[in-house]
C-alpha cells in the first residue's frame, strides 16, 4: 500500500497519542469505587485499547515492511518494547503497586511491604503488571506480524481482500464489524476452552486473555496497512451504526434475554465489537478531518505520549497520596490527578527522559533525542 500524503499517518499518529492520553482519566477513576469511576473506567474499555491496537496493527505491519530484513525488524521492535517494558516493570511498579495498595488498604512501609506485605488481603488495582500488559500483548503481536504478512501477501489472500472490498462496497464498516466479532468471538472462545484454564492460575492470566481479546483489532489494522479501500473504510461517521450497537449493548448489559450461554455471550461480544468498531471509525473520521496536520503542539503531545503512559499510573498516586493533605473528596482528587498529573508527565518525558540518553534507551527504546512516540510507530 503506497500512502500518497503523510497527512495520512499524522492523525493515526495523534488518536494513538490521544488513546494513551486517555489512560491518565481512567487510572485515574481507580481511587475510589463509585458509579461515576466505574461509567469512566467503562466507556475507556468500549473504545480505548482496541483503537490503540488497530493503529499499532497499522503501524506495525509499515515498520516490518520497511525493515531491510526480518531481523532487522525483531531488534528494532524488541528495543522498543522490551526496554521501556522492563524498565517500567523493575524501577517504577514495585514504588506504584505499594502505593495502590497504601491507598486502598492500611498504611504499610515500603520495606515492608517488599519483605511480603504485598501478600496481604489487598483492595485495589495493585496487580504486578498494572498497566503494562498492553506492552506484553504488543510484544506477542509483532512477534506474529511477519508471518501474518507473509500469509496475506500471497496473490489469493490479496485477491480475497479484494473482493471483500468489492463485494461490500458502500457498507464495508458494516462488514468490518461482523469480521472483528467474529475474530473476537472466536478468540474468547479458545481462551474459554484452551488458554484460559491453563493461565488462569498464573501471573500472566490477565496477559493472555487481554493478548487474545485484542488481536482481532490489531489484525484488522495490519490489512488496512495492505489495501486502501479497507484503510478508508475505517473512518466513515455512522449515526446509525452507533446508535443500533449502542442500544443492542446496553440490552446484552442490562437485560436478561434467557438464552444459553453460548449465545448470550455470542450476542454480547457482537454487540460489543460493533458498538467499538463504530466508535473506532467514528475517532478516525474526526481525527483525519481535524487532526491531521503537523504542528509543534501536536509533536509535543505525539513525542511524550509513550513515556506518560509509562510513568502516569506514578504520577497518579504520588499526587493522589499529597492531595489529601488538601481536601479527602475524591471528585476533587480526581480533577487535580488530571489537571496537574497530565503536564507532570509530560515533564518528565521532555525534561528527565528525552535529554538523557539512557533513560531514553531505557523507557523509549530510542537513540535519539525527540523520538520517544509509543510502540510500533513510524520512527
Amino acid at each position: 500500500m503506497k500512502l500518497d500524503s503523510h497527512a495520512r499517518l499524522i492523525h493515526m499518529d495523534a488518536l494513538r497519542a490521544f488513546c494513551m492520553l486517555f489512560g491518565i482519566m481512567v487510572h485515574a477513576a481507580t481511587i475510589a469505587d463509585n458509579p461515576f469511576f466505574t461509567f469512566v473506567k467503562d466507556a475507556s474499555n468500549l473504545f480505548r485499547m482496541a483503537t490503540f491496537m488497530l493503529i499499532s496493527g497499522f503501524f506495525t505491519a509499515l515498520v516490518a515492511t520497511r525493515s531491510a530484513d526480518i531481523s532487522t525488524y525483531y531488534r528494532g521492535r524488541m528495543r522498543v518494547l522490551v526496554f521501556p517494558l522492563v524498565s517500567t516493570l523493575l524501577l517504577l511498579n514495585p514504588v506504584t503497586t505499594w502505593l495502590i495498595h497504601i491507598w486502598h488498604n492500611n498504611f504499610m512501609g515500603f520495606g515492608e511491604w517488599l519483605g511480603g506485605g504485598w501478600r496481604s488481603p489487598t483492595r485495589g488495582n495493585d496487580v504486578w503488571h498494572l498497566h503494562l500488559w498492553f506492552l506484553f500483548s504488543l510484544i506477542a503481536y509483532a512477534l506474529v506480524t511477519p508471518a501474518l504478512l507473509l500469509l496475506f501477501r500471497r496473490p489469493f489472500m490479496s485477491r480475497t481482500l479484494d473482493h471483500y472490498c468489492d463485494l461490500t462496497s458502500g457498507w464495508t464498516a458494516w462488514a468490518n464489524v461482523a469480521l472483528v466479532a467474529v475474530g473476537v468471538a472466536g478468540c474468547r472462545l479458545i481462551h474459554d476452552k484452551l488458554t484460559g484454564p491453563l493461565s488462569a492460575d498464573t501471573p500472566f492470566g490477565w496477559i493472555e486473555s487481554a493478548t487474545l481479546t485484542y488481536f482481532s483489532y490489531f489484525v484488522l489494522g495490519l490489512l488496512a496497512f495492505l489495501n486502501r479501500r479497507l484503510f478508508a473504510s475505517l473512518h466513515i461517521w455512522s449515526w446509525t451504526g452507533l446508535i443500533l450497537f449502542t442500544g443492542l449493548y446496553l440490552m446484552t448489559r442490562h437485560v436478561d434475554l434467557g438464552l444459553p450461554r453460548a449465545p448470550e455471550r455470542m450476542l454480547y461480544w457482537i454487540a460489543g465489537s460493533g458498538l467499538t468498531m463504530f466508535i473506532i471509525c467514528a475517532l478516525m473520521y474526526v481525527f483525519q478531518r481535524w487532526v491531521n496536520k503537523p504542528g509543534a503542539v501536536l509533536r509535543f503531545l505525539v513525542d511524550g505520549s509513550y513515556t506518560f503512559y509509562l510513568v502516569h499510573m506514578t504520577v497518579i498516586y504520588l499526587l493522589a497520596h499529597l492531595f489529601t493533605g488538601i481536601t479527602n473528596n475524591v471528585y476533587v482528587i480526581y480533577g487535580l490527578l488530571i489537571l496537574v498529573g497530565t503536564p507532570v508527565c509530560f515533564a518528565i518525558h521532555h525534561y528527565l527522559i528525552a535529554p538523557v540518553p539512557l533513560l531514553r534507551w531505557m523507557f523509549n527504546g530510542k537513540r535519539t533525542p525527540g523520538s520517544g512516540r509509543a510502540p510500533a510507530s513510524t520512527s
